[in-house]
């Protein structure tokens, strides 16, 4: 539902007290209403408002909203002021205080909605990508696995969300959900034996075991004077007991699967319990655990026992498709889970799900693989960007960090030093030829650096032998027009 006005009720110590929040903007809608089951799908408040927008509210009774960045009360009626999101996005929770004693006595919680029409799945995507590159790091430079950590889940509640984050982006992604599918459609099965007890008259092949129990057995029938056996057995029994083979689900990839599942949601449980209740963190947890309980609850898994030892080489898991993809989340899980993210605190600490910023990261990684790829180069720092710390296995990136990532290219008749920086710094004090900016300081999201390979950087500032080049990132630009306009007719187009 799109409105311009709407009236948040909530429960306090003193009873029900309502808030009243009015766009200032009346063009288009700028306050959604979504029913609880699509709120509760997407981990998010039911009460929606827009980044960017401005409204005002008012709070009926004897409360006032606590004062924050986003909530500017009026300086003459406490009860009234101005809501600014910004660019904040995702879950505002709001203390009201009593003006008797300006004590919180109860909160409200709107979700700051990004302008981007499909921010959730880009959230989801770009967070996905970021785990597969970490994880992938960690898979592939020997130097921060030869480090044993333990995952700590009784740390801070930022290092454990950070970590469910990660895990949260591999069980939710859509590769983990395919390949569980493609498990559910076609099984590795085996032939199971088994003793049953069948009618007589449905026995098709008889043997040597039956032949015994056609004498030995009781609750026997006397045979029509027209059978063949007629004269040599006066009757039969009604029941043989005879072998029976089944196709059963009860192999070692299907064990591990379920085990799989079973640590994952077992994961899941524990990080709920040290959510603090209402949270986003602790909605995100629910919602995953309700869907890992589902995936458990199929009738596949019915049939299948906890495996004795997990056989992680053999060929169905290696090979068959479902199976490999599912063993190499379990590879990523036991990594993410000792991921910690520090500058995740800039995409969804205390509720808040910056997508622009994620967006940033995520753009580090594919800048980063585009680098290597055209100058043929595999980076000797990149290594680097994933360091042991006294928390576990740390990701350097963050913003107000410089990150340098630096290669040789070998073009044949020269080579060229290669350095892909995420937020360097260009002093604007700095004297000519030194590296800086003509005019003022500035830290662009992202430089690339060539000069040629012998020569120091510095040295190559000097002699003018060095070509930097920038990229900004901007996620809630929908077209290169909405950065540089359009080209005017007859003049040269803007790339």
């Amino acid at each position: 539902m799109e409105v311009n006005e709407l009236v948040i009720s909530t429960e306090t110590a003193d009873g029900t007290v309502s808030v009243r929040i009015i766009a200032e903007e009346r063009g288009r809608p700028t306050i959604f209403q979504l029913d609880e089951w699509e709120a509760y799908e997407n981990g998010e408040a039911p009460v929606q408002l827009l980044e960017g927008s401005f409204y005002e509210y008012e709070v009926m009774g004897t409360y006032r909203l606590c004062p924050s960045p986003v909530v500017m009360p009026s300086r003459i009626n406490p009860t009234m002021g101005r809501l600014a999101p910004q660019v904040y996005v995702g879950t505002l929770t709001i203390q009201l205080l009593r003006l008797s004693d300006d004590l919180p006595r109860g909160e409200i919680r709107v979700e700051i909605r990004s302008g981007k029409t499909g921010y959730r799945s880009d959230y989801r995507f770009m967070l996905e990508g970021i785990t597969e590159r970490c994880t992938d790091l960690l898979f592939y430079y020997n130097a921060p696995v030869t480090h044993s950590f333990a995952p700590d889940y009784h740390t801070d509640p930022r290092t454990l969300y950070q970590r469910f984050a990660f895990v949260n982006a591999v069980l939710s992604g859509r590769e983990f959900e395919i390949a569980f599918q493609r498990i559910l459609r076609n099984p590795i099965t085996k032939w199971a034996g088994d003793e049953a007890e069948r009618d007589i008259r449905r026995i098709a092949r008889p043997d040597r075991r039956t032949a015994a129990q056609l004498v030995a057995n009781g609750n026997r029938v006397p045979l029509p004077d027209s059978h063949s056996l007629k004269g040599r057995l006066a009757s039969v029994p009604s029941r043989l007991i005879v072998d029976s083979r089944t196709d059963s689900p009860d192999t070692q990839e299907n064990r591990f699967v379920k085990h799989a599942l079973e640590v994952f949601s077992g994961f899941v449980t524990h990080i709920k319990g040290i959510a603090p209740e209402r949270s986003r963190f602790y909605q995100e947890t629910v919602l995953l655990e309700n869907r890992l309980n589902q995936m458990l609850s199929v009738p596949l898994f019915k049939a299948v026992g906890k495996p004795g030892r997990l056989v992680l080489n053999g060929t169905g898991l290696v090979r068959k498709e479902g199976y490999k993809q599912i063993l190499r989340v379990w590879l990523m899980f036991d990594l993410a889970a000792r991921l910690v993210w520090r500058g995740g605190d800039d995409v969804y600490h205390a509720g808040k799900k910056d997508v622009a910023v994620l967006y940033e990261y995520w753009l580090f990684f594919e800048l980063l693989d585009l680098v290597k790829s055209v100058f043929s180069i595999e980076p000797a720092h990149v290594g680097e960007l994933i360091r042991p710390t006294k928390d576990g296995l740390g990701l350097q990136l963050r913003q107000g960090r410089h990150l340098p990532v630096s290669g040789v290219f070998d073009a044949g008749s020269r080579k060229l030093n290669v350095e892909f920086s995420f937020n360097r710094s260009f002093s604007g004090q700095s004297d000519y030829p030194q590296a800086g900016s003509w005019t003022t300081g500035m830290r662009p999201d992202f430089t690339l650096s060539v000069w040629p390979a012998g020569v120091s950087q510095a040295q190559a500032e000097t002699e003018e032998l060095i070509v930097h080049i920038h990229f900004d990132a901007k996620y809630k630009v929908e077209s290169v027009a909405g950065v540089f306009g359009e080209a005017e007719k007859g003049g040269y187009g803007r790339p």
